[in-house]
């Protein structure tokens, strides 16, 4: 007996699943790749399959907030002069002070006796990106349209009799 609308939709919904974390196991691994904090690893969750209309979809959330991966956008798209979003420009860090040791400034040459420095602020320049989302998307496309493919075939063709071609 051909597969019913509920048994297509749950294929369906594991396979989402299987994509999402294929997705993610990939991003993490460009995450290692370029260099970026785990930290943005740790707050990387795949979500449940929702349902709007006759459309499944399935996100990947990365947490950005503050005791979380804030730093992720950053990496991703730059910050500061870097930004190749939002707005360019060094940007102020407050600190209630600052405490900078001298190693970190090596074109600053403080008082002999200074160290770390102290300050109020800086104007810092921010982090050139180093991208792990889009890479991610452009070198899993076709994998997880495998994925997606393969499942969609398997749900419809559940409980249809295999047809055997005898040619003479």
């Amino acid at each position: 007996m051909p597969s019913s609308k509920a048994q297509i939709n749950s294929g369906i919904n594991k396979n989402l699943v299987d994509a999402a974390n294929y997705f993610k196991d990939a991003m993490f691994k460009k995450i290692d790749a370029v260099n970026a904090p785990k930290k943005i690893k740790a707050h990387t969750s795949v979500g449940t399959v929702q349902q709007k209309s006759n459309q499944l979809s399935i996100d990947i959330v990365i947490d950005t907030s503050k005791d979380a991966a804030p730093m992720a956008p950053a990496f991703e798209w730059g910050s500061g002069e870097h930004a190749t979003r939002g707005k360019v420009g060094r940007y102020k860090i407050k600190g209630n002070p600052l405490a900078i040791p001298r190693s970190r400034w090596p074109d600053y040459i403080p008082p002999p006796d200074v160290d770390p420095v102290i300050l109020p602020y800086v104007m810092h320049p921010g982090v050139a990106p180093r991208p792990y989302i889009l890479p991610t998307i452009r070198e899993s496309r076709q994998k997880i349209t495998a994925i997606l493919g393969r499942g969609f075939k398997a749900s419809i063709l559940v409980g249809v009799p295999k047809v055997e071609v005898i040619s003479a």
